[in-house]
């Protein structure tokens, strides 16, 4: 099943999509999903231990080209420009809130904590087109 997300933009609500479209924009513009969230999950698990810290940042930019990529793969018609205007501000916490939980729809079973991009390799197929 593909996740959705619903994001509002200047009183227009989109329903994004983690889906293939969606995630071979993100890895052109940005990086990888399953490499976001792979690192992002290792430093949540190890940082304490180790003090690894995720390398991925959630900053302005790369949070804005998230957001305007899954808009591109829904064919939103929205510039990066108007996504960036409109989350400048006050809006901009809420920007790589949006980001964050977005990313993390593009993977429920991966292996988090495996390195570089996840592939499921060896793992049991799941879900209905499997």
């Amino acid at each position: 099943m593909i996740g959705e997300q619903k994001l509002s933009i200047d009183g227009k609500e989109y329903a994004l999509r983690a889906d293939w479209k969606t995630g071979q924009l993100i890895a052109e513009r940005v990086a990888d999903p399953f490499t976001i969230i792979a690192d992002f999950a290792k430093a949540q698990a190890l940082g304490e231990i180790t003090g690894y810290e995720a390398q991925f940042d959630f900053n302005m930019t790369n949070s804005i080209r998230i957001i305007h990529a899954g808009l591109d793969g829904i064919n939103a018609g929205v510039s990066i420009d108007d996504v960036g205007n409109y989350f400048m501000g006050s809006k901009m916490a809420a920007a790589t809130s949006a980001a964050m939980a977005f990313i993390m729809l593009f993977s429920s079973d991966a292996d988090l904590l495996g390195e570089g991009e996840t592939n499921g390799e060896g793992k049991e197929p799941t879900g209905e087109n499997s």
